[in-house]
């Protein structure tokens, strides 16, 4: 019985309709394949920035936007901080080479007169001041991994692309605040 199971119309259609199945869609998965992995290494296309005219200058230097000899009098940007920093230490940085950094714990009476502190300190060294309360994870972010401890109260200074210059740990008055912003110039 097993020897004429192939000469049954019914097995031998479903054969023909399996091979015929196979061979209809096997180009056509195999095209599809290769342009689902163009289309995962092809980044999407956004709108191209407009063409920037490149000219020389006398020493035969091409100037533009990202090639060239300085402007005289430009200064420098300062270095974006990195991901993970509070919105306000980020903008803060935009504005400022250092900024003071205060650490506290909402309610602590102790933190806030050494935030106090930290925010006068910061005002005799003339740069920005941030307050961060430690327990809060959307204002803390990614500084945390930054710093060597999570002490509280701590006055943090923050450099050019997110670097933390200096870290005093516990109470520190205006004075240390002001001297240790100099010391950081």
């Amino acid at each position: 019985m097993r020897r004429h199971a192939l000469r049954h119309p019914t097995v031998r259609h479903a054969l023909v309709a399996a091979l015929v199945a196979l061979i209809v869609t096997a180009p056509a998965t195999v095209l599809l394949s290769r342009l689902i992995d163009r289309a995962a290494v092809q980044p999407a296309t956004a709108a191209a920035p407009a063409a920037t005219p490149f000219r020389l200058s006398t020493a035969g230097v091409a100037t533009g936007p990202f090639v060239g000899p300085r402007r005289p009098g430009a200064t420098r940007r300062p270095a974006l901080p990195g991901p993970g920093l509070p919105g306000s230490v980020r903008t803060a940085l935009a504005a400022s080479r250092i900024v003071v950094v205060a650490l506290y714990v909402a309610g602590d009476t102790v933190d806030m007169a050494a935030s106090a502190e930290a925010e006068a300190g910061a005002e005799l060294g003339k740069v920005p001041y941030v307050a961060i309360n430690v327990n809060d994870e959307s204002q803390i972010g990614d500084l945390a991994s930054r710093l060597t401890s999570l002490t509280v109260p701590s006055t943090v200074l923050i450099g050019p692309g997110g670097k933390v210059l200096q870290q005093l740990e516990g109470w520190s008055d205006r004075d240390t605040v002001a001297s240790a912003i100099d010391s950081r110039r």
